[in-house]
């Protein structure tokens, strides 16, 4: 759900479940020449589920298709998020998402807002909604690259824990306003690689 390329990725289904993704790999294949077409090597950055989304993917989608332009956009800039190539890209967007996610939830202050969120996202959150609204204005890495200074001065750059911690409350935060919003219940998700035997 975070990679920046499509890749197949072969896992153990539930009970019941078929797939064709081995023809689906050998028209891959096919199609670029066989096994000695183009090979890459990347990081991959794993993100999953405990369980498969795909039934609530199929709940959802007529109540995404009657919100509001607003949660459609914030869905869009998520996912831009989630799959931008350059990670100052993947920031970016983060940063244009939380300023639609910071006027849709409820509160007139941001602890108001944070108060707003379910109990388990607030647990889960590595830093306040005011640090993560603050960071993307005031890091060069995110949105605002110069401070208000003669002489122009750099925002400084996020430092990797700060990166780290940005990323996770970001998506975090867009997730569940977007899952508030189309009337689910927010999930959390856990960065690493999925075992083998997990669902």
């Amino acid at each position: 759900m975070n990679a920046a390329r499509l890749c197949l990725v072969e896992r153990n289904a539930p009970s019941g479940w078929t797939t064709n993704a081995k023809d689906v790999e050998a028209q891959f294949h096919a199609a670029n020449g066989g096994v000695g077409g183009q090979v890459s090597i990347q990081t991959r950055h794993w993100t999953y589920c405990r369980e498969l989304p795909l039934a609530q993917a199929l709940d959802v989608r007529e109540t995404y298709r009657s919100t509001s332009d607003v949660i459609r956009t914030l869905i869009e800039l998520h996912y831009s998020a989630l799959t931008a190539v350059r990670k100052e890209a993947r920031l970016f967007f983060f940063a244009k998402a939380l300023e639609i996610a910071q006027a849709v939830l409820r509160g007139r202050t941001r602890q108001q807002k944070q108060g707003s969120l379910p109990p388990e996202i607030r647990d889960d959150l590595d830093q306040s909604l005011n640090w993560l609204f603050r960071m993307a204005n005031t890091r060069c890495d995110v949105r605002h690259v110069v401070q208000e200074r003669t002489p122009p001065t750099l925002h400084p750059r996020m430092s990797p824990q700060e990166l780290q911690s940005f990323r996770h409350d970001a998506d975090l935060v867009i997730r569940t306003v977007v899952c508030m919003n189309l009337g689910h219940e927010p999930f959390l998700m856990k960065e690493g690689t999925p075992q083998a035997n997990s669902a």
